[in-house]
């Protein structure tokens, strides 16, 4: 592969000069009268004082509103062109999702659409808890993983209409050959990652054949990780439960891609917290024998409750778990890039994370049976 470069002579989407005809929220207090007007926020709320507003803006502008002890919502405003377009997917996935019945529970509710002013209010889930705040304690737990793989089995198996939204290909899968702009939009250790990456042949080939072989099948979350899977408490009903937010990316694509998200979770928390995690052929952790079944475990429950919602067998579940695996490196590479943007990161640790990805890709089908069976193994990294 040649060094790092950037293409050129890709189509551009048009310039994003915003829409004068919108009214941001700009603030607490114009989130709470926008609330009021609407019939939302009731007077003894803000009388009590209880009402707290937290700015929790990402790609939208995203507003914690805790309105009283256990009832709450997030208001989401869509800034320029891509920002609305955003928020309207959520609006129409978020309609259009709770009218299957098999889905329901796994939902936080629509409260309102404001599509004129690119806002939806959602309702804040009861007692919730994302899991990348409860795994980085070990708290692997196979009966949340059972559920996160029910609730994409329900999704990948839901009989809607995706016809008025196109499938688009996950950009990490061409983050080897990336435009000018991508390129200039990545931190110097992003950089990095990517000329590592263009270095490795036998990663940029996977990643060509995985864009190759993309199959839009059904309707997809398309940013399946812990942040976006949340654990309701007892006080949201249904007992508790796994929820699936943030619908912002949903659009048709494969299910390999949203498998293979879950699973990138459990092999990122294995790739960050050793080089060499037992279940990939390295001895784990010091002194954290348990590590190795906490992930693969974990991994082994999600498949199993998927396969099983799904009623895959044979030669269909193998192949589709051996794509997700291969989609889930892609995922771990996505990671990688989002964390080197905000974290400083050795090089050696960025080279690191392209070999565990290589090991893996030299034997899906190892990794395949450790989660189908827990009879193989990934083979060690062979010296070279």
């Amino acid at each position: 592969m040649t060094p790092i470069v950037g293409s050129a002579g890709v189509e551009r989407a048009p310039a994003d000069h915003g829409d004068r005809a919108s009214s941001p929220l700009h603030g607490p207090e114009s989130v709470l009268t926008y609330l009021r007007e609407h019939g939302l926020l009731p007077d003894e709320s803000l009388v009590r004082g209880r009402v707290q507003v937290h700015d929790l803006s990402g790609r939208c502008r995203n507003l914690l509103v805790d309105c009283e002890p256990g009832r709450g919502l997030f208001v989401k405003q869509g800034v320029g062109d891509g920002g609305r377009q955003a928020v309207r997917r959520e609006i129409e996935a978020l309609s259009l999702l709770h009218e299957v019945p098999a889905l329901t529970a796994y939902l936080p509710r629509l409260v309102r659409s404001d599509l004129a002013r690119g806002i939806a209010v959602i309702e804040a889930i009861a007692g919730a808890a994302a899991l990348d705040r409860l795994h980085p304690r070990r708290r692997l737990s196979a009966g949340i993983a059972s559920e996160t793989g029910r609730v994409l089995a329900a999704l990948h198996r839901a009989a809607v209409d995706t016809a008025r939204t196109s499938s688009q290909v996950p950009w990490v899968l061409s983050v080897h050959r990336p435009t000018v702009i991508e390129l200039s939009n990545l931190s110097t250790h992003g950089q990095e990652l990517v000329r590592l990456l263009q270095e490795d042949d036998e990663v940029c080939a996977e990643l060509d054949g995985l864009a190759a072989g993309w199959r839009a099948q059904c309707l997809l979350h398309n940013d399946v990780r812990w942040s976006n899977l949340v654990l309701a408490g007892p006080e949201a009903g249904l007992q508790g439960g796994v929820r699936l937010v943030d619908w912002e990316l949903c659009a048709p694509g494969d299910p390999a891609w949203d498998l293979g998200s879950a699973f990138a979770g459990y092999l990122w928390s294995g790739c960050t917290v050793s080089a060499s995690p037992a279940w990939a052929g390295g001895p784990g952790p010091a002194g954290r024998p348990e590590a190795a079944s906490g992930e693969v475990g974990a991994m082994r429950a999600l498949w199993a409750a998927y396969a099983g919602r799904a009623a895959l067998v044979g030669a269909e579940a193998d192949e589709l778990l051996h794509r997700s695996l291969r989609m889930s490196i892609a995922r771990v590479l996505h990671l990688a890039l989002e964390a080197v943007q905000s974290f400083p990161i050795a090089v050696d640790d960025l080279a690191r994370t392209l070999r565990f990805a290589r090991r893996i890709l030299r034997d899906p089908a190892g990794l395949a049976g450790l989660i189908a069976t827990g009879q193989a193994r990934i083979p060690r990294e062979q010296a070279s």
